[in-house]
């Protein structure tokens, strides 16, 4: 039983992790914008370079620190220092601008897909130790 509910579980994961992905590949241009709109220039060159990366077939699992820096970027974590870029461009924009909208969409999306990530990669070094 234990066994059917964690394979229900895995594939809930890898289900919402592969619509993530996939998301990533079709539009991730807007979360180049969102992280250009709130991190500024560097943060837009670091998600382009995930996209890229995701695009060309990297392992996502790999890839969770960069996807963990965006997600904190995202939901204002790094914007708590008054002199830090991200609290200057996070002060500007305001709440109806659709700008703002793209990066609450992007910001769920990450969430979701981050912890998918996790939580496949959890399962995987979990099989990993089982096999050994």
């Amino acid at each position: 039983m234990r066994q059917d509910r964690d394979a229900q579980a895995l594939l809930r994961h890898a289900h919402i992790a592969e619509s993530f992905l996939g998301w990533l590949r079709e539009d991730g241009e807007r979360l180049v914008c969102a992280a250009d709109l709130i991190g500024g220039p560097d943060w837009a060159v670091r998600a382009e370079r995930l996209i890229d990366a995701i695009a060309s077939g990297a392992e996502p699992v790999g890839l969770l620190p960069d996807l963990r820096a965006l997600l904190r970027l995202l939901r204002l974590e790094l914007a708590d220092d008054l002199g830090a870029i991200e609290m200057r461009l996070v002060v500007d924009i305001h709440p109806d601008d659709p700008r703002a909208e793209n990066a609450r969409i992007c910001t769920e999306a990450l969430d979701r897909g981050v912890r998918a990530l996790e939580a496949l990669g959890a399962a995987e070094a979990r099989m990993a130790g089982e096999g050994a």
